[in-house]
């Protein structure tokens, strides 16, 4: 996982940035979203053996004692490389590093491709 940030890149979006990314033969994602905004946390707070485990005040509190603004920036500025493409040999790295270098030349040009 690395954290990007798109003034490195003349304000290329993360997104721009994966998508770019993929064309250069290498697979990026955005990660995993908040987990605690989920709608199946709702759910679980709403089912009936949470309502039988916790009070009412438990639960209506539970949204406030749970936000997470610090992960919230991580989810949303958080790039990632599956294992596979990070266990490769030292090529493999190698082309990652220079697909980076690559977009950051060009940054301007791909955000005006969309």
């Amino acid at each position: 996982m690395a954290k990007y940030d798109a003034d490195a890149f003349s304000g290329l979006s993360r997104e721009l940035f994966m998508r770019a990314m993929r064309a250069e033969g290498v697979g990026c994602g955005s990660g995993y979203p908040p987990i605690n905004k989920e709608p199946y946390i709702k759910e679980l707070l709403d089912s009936r053996g949470f309502r039988k485990i916790y009070t009412e005040k438990e639960i209506s509190d539970w949204h406030e004692r749970n936000r997470c603004p610090e992960n919230d920036k991580l989810c949303d500025d958080g790039l990632w490389w599956g294992q596979t493409t990070l266990l490769a040999e030292r090529s493999g790295m190698d082309d990652i590093a220079n697909a980076v270098e690559r977009i950051k030349q060009h940054a301007e040009e791909i955000k005006k491709m969309v």
